[in-house]
């Protein structure tokens, strides 16, 4: 079967931060004793503005953004393919951006930043004398125990200030690139990951050097937005984020009460994440090339016109960054694929990839979804996508240079 789904691209402006690279690369490529290079900026997640003075670090490269929020780590470790990014700031929660690396290669990456002033803060009354349940304005709860939150040395605190930073599927693309690490974990049964999404997240900080004390569990329910709420499941596994491997680890399970998630038992706190795996998958292939064109572009993409660049491989982008998006739910007419929207659509799965030696990224996603491609390269950023889908494998062709038109009569300059 095969339709075809149309959507314009909205191309950014590009700055000297958004560095592409024009040499051959593959997916997830290991190179013994290579190195790559990772250029890009540092931004708050929901300003967008930039930020100076972030510590980036892949573990063995530092470097700190300058202005404009720019940094660059030169000899980075090609590794898996994949490098996860450490990055700090003070008044900002910590950054795990875990990015694809290629021999030779630049990677353009952009991290996001959450701001901690953002944050829902409750003090608890007394701990000393009995346990307590604080509940949030997101709806968030976290039941702490009599003596259950202790210092550094293990001395009990009785009254911990406690911050959360909760995320239900975000209905904004962008507000995903802040989720820490990618979206896979090792279940409890398993040894390999597996690919999940996220019916919600949260940052749970009970104050600087403070923690739970052993053998006192919290209990962390979490609220089921109602966009997801009807294919919310029964139960569903609880993660939590490992900073020192980059890896999401399950905890346990939460169970569904009403319109929340209810976890127990929570034995530390950082980030933790409701994601269920994903069990129907599908396949996209997100091709990148770049010239300029005498053509119709909305001729092109309805068949009406032949465009023999499509073909040619000289015009092929590797190296580009690739970001897919999926929504959490089915597009509603029936074919998966249609066209995700901000502040429509609510967000549930992402992954980050580089084109290959051919142009062309390959990713494994969710069925029956709606997606947002964006990509960037040396000439600035495109996102939105057109595509078609033949046999249940989606393929999008982007160029990013120019049509001589779009449509009818409006022209396309960097489209």
């Amino acid at each position: 079967m095969k339709s075809r789904l149309f959507a314009l691209f909205v191309c950014l402006l590009a700055t000297a931060t958004l560095i592409g690279c024009f040499g051959s690369s593959s997916d997830d490529t290991v190179v013994t004793a290579s190195t790559a290079t990772i250029t890009g900026t540092v931004l708050e997640s929901v300003t967008n503005t930039a930020i100076v003075g972030a510590t980036v670090t892949d573990g063995t490269n530092t470097a700190t953004s300058a202005t404009g929020g720019t940094f660059t780590l030169s000899n980075v470790a090609v590794g898996s393919g994949k490098i996860m990014l450490t990055v700090e700031h003070s008044g900002h929660l910590d950054g795990y951006a875990v990015e694809p690396v290629t021999a030779g290669n630049i990677t353009a990456s952009v991290i996001y930043l959450v701001d901690k002033t953002g944050a829902e803060a409750k003090t608890a009354t007394n701990l000393a004398v009995a346990s307590e349940a604080l509940t949030f304005p997101s709806t968030v709860k976290i039941e702490l125990d009599q003596n259950s939150v202790v210092d550094a040395a293990g001395n009990p605190v009785a009254a911990p200030v406690v911050s959360v930073i909760y995320n239900a599927p975000p209905k904004t693309a962008a507000v995903m690139d802040a989720f820490p690490g990618v979206f896979a974990g090792t279940p409890t049964d398993g040894t390999t990951e597996v690919p999940f999404e996220t019916f919600g997240f949260v940052n749970v900080d009970l104050g600087a050097g403070n923690q739970l004390a052993a053998g006192k569990p919290a209990t962390l329910t979490m609220p089921i937005d109602p966009a997801v709420s009807a294919v919310a499941p029964a139960t569903i596994p609880l993660w939590s984020f490992n900073v020192a491997t980059g890896k999401w680890v399950q905890e346990g399970t939460a169970t569904k009460v009403g319109t929340n998630y209810v976890a127990y038992p929570v034995t530390h706190f950082s980030w933790y994440n409701l994601d269920a795996p994903i069990n129907n998958v599908s396949r996209m292939d997100v091709t990148v090339a770049s010239y300029v064109s005498t053509l119709n572009e909305w001729e092109v993409a309805e068949g009406m016109a032949v465009d023999t660049d499509r073909t040619d491989l000289t015009k092929r982008v590797a190296g580009a960054r690739v970001v897919v998006t999926a929504t959490a739910l089915n597009a509603v007419d029936g074919q998966w694929g249609t066209q995700a929207y901000d502040s429509v659509d609510n967000f549930s799965w992402r992954e980050v990839k580089q084109t290959n030696s051919s142009g062309v990224a390959s990713f494994n996603i969710p069925a029956g979804r709606k997606f947002s491609i964006k990509v960037t390269t040396s000439t600035g950023e495109k996102s939105g996508y057109m595509y078609e889908v033949v046999n249940s494998v989606a393929t999008a062709y982007i160029n990013m240079g120019s049509f001589a038109t779009h449509g009818d009569t409006q022209a396309v300059n960097n489209r």
